[in-house]
């Protein structure tokens, strides 16, 4: 009987092999000529691939450790020093858009209220109405008269919500926790929670036509990232120790920059909290809840993950989540999104082939 080996060579066509050997030589030259460092996380990276390819189970598990800010805590003792508790008790939303967003950043907020958090900006019928809230932490005890300007900007827009834990990295995930807390206690006539950063476009109205469609009820909506390896270089600030996760990828998870949870999948995620110690990086964190909850992401590519939409109508119409802006540039998306003109079968096209078949154009 002949060696696979020989069958492979016997029936493989030549121009396949041609191919097979020109990526191998191309691969390894790579590898090769990566830095050390980003050789073993390249490496890394393709062997969680595959195993989660081949479906060989990753860990649940998140262990404690101190040094890291990663501990068990009571989620109902998370207290507000901040709080606007009758929001949806004023309106009853269809939606609620919290913020993450940092006790000094008084211009991100502002350019949001003034933009897409706006809702003048949108023509959305008042059944599918939302509301947008900021969530922030202390600012540091070296930054003086922050907390007095934020007690003045809650006064005067009462849209904040104000976590009593200081501002960190290693504190991001207290946020989102107490995002899952507000919304269990105060705003459960939402029947949708969308979390998302402060340099973020948030095209509302495209994601509330989008959302109309859905009746599924374990919602966990965005874009995806599937086999991410965790780093173990101990120089990123996103350096997770085998100590704290031994898995060889983390679950599929939604980019923090914007994914959507229906309130059932919400409340699933913050049931799980207590029992799961706190992973400093937050959505990896939202994505262990869900699949501990068994609540599979729904992709989306209409969301950006951690990039800008492209500078083009067709995607300027077809987008939700838009990355990296500053304030200027939110208002100017603003009056960008506005004036863009719906299109036609071009768009269609070209959506298709650089989102779906992913091709560059």
């Amino acid at each position: 009987m002949p060696s696979s080996y020989s069958v492979a060579r016997f029936f493989l066509p030549k121009s396949l092999k041609i191919s097979l050997l020109l990526f191998s030589f191309c691969f390894m030259f790579c590898v090769h000529n990566i830095a050390i460092v980003n050789r073993s996380f390249v490496l890394h990276s393709i062997v969680a691939s595959v195993a989660r390819y081949i479906r060989i189970p990753t860990s649940n598990e998140i262990h404690q450790n101190p040094a890291f800010g990663v501990v068990s805590f009571d989620s109902f003792n998370l207290d507000y020093k901040i709080n606007n508790v009758t929001c949806c008790v004023v309106k009853k939303p269809f939606l609620v858009i919290f913020v993450k967003s940092q006790a000094t950043n008084f211009e991100q907020r502002a350019a949001i209220r003034r933009s897409w958090g706006d809702s003048q900006t949108w023509k959305i019928d008042a059944a599918y109405e939302f509301i947008v809230m900021f969530i922030v932490g202390l600012a540091e005890k070296t930054i003086t008269d922050v907390q007095r300007k934020l007690v003045h900007e809650n006064s005067k827009h009462h849209d904040i919500v104000q976590i009593n834990v200081v501002e960190s990295f290693y504190t991001l995930t207290y946020k989102l926790i107490g995002q899952f807390k507000w919304v269990t206690k105060y705003c459960t006539s939402a029947k949708y929670f969308m979390t998302t950063d402060d340099d973020v476009f948030v095209h509302v109205q495209n994601l509330v036509t989008y959302l109309v469609k859905f009746e599924e009820k374990n919602l966990y909506l965005g874009c995806v990232h599937s086999g991410s390896p965790p780093i173990r270089n101990p120089s990123s600030k996103y350096y997770v120790p085998y100590s704290v996760y031994s898995g060889l990828y983390f679950p599929d998870y939604c980019p923090g920059a914007g994914y959507v949870l229906s309130l059932h999948s919400l409340q699933l995620l913050f049931a799980q909290a207590s029992s799961l110690p706190l992973l400093y990086i937050d959505d990896v964190y939202a994505g262990l809840l869900a699949n501990i909850a068994k609540i599979k992401p729904t992709v989306s590519l209409r969301f950006y993950c951690e990039f800008r939409v492209p500078d083009d109508p067709c995607f300027l119409q077809y987008f939700i989540t838009s990355h990296s802006h500053s304030a200027t540039e939110l208002l100017k998306m603003s009056t960008v999104v506005k004036s863009t003109e719906q299109g036609g079968y071009l768009c269609r096209e070209k959506i298709f082939f650089r989102e779906v078949l992913r091709f560059p154009l």
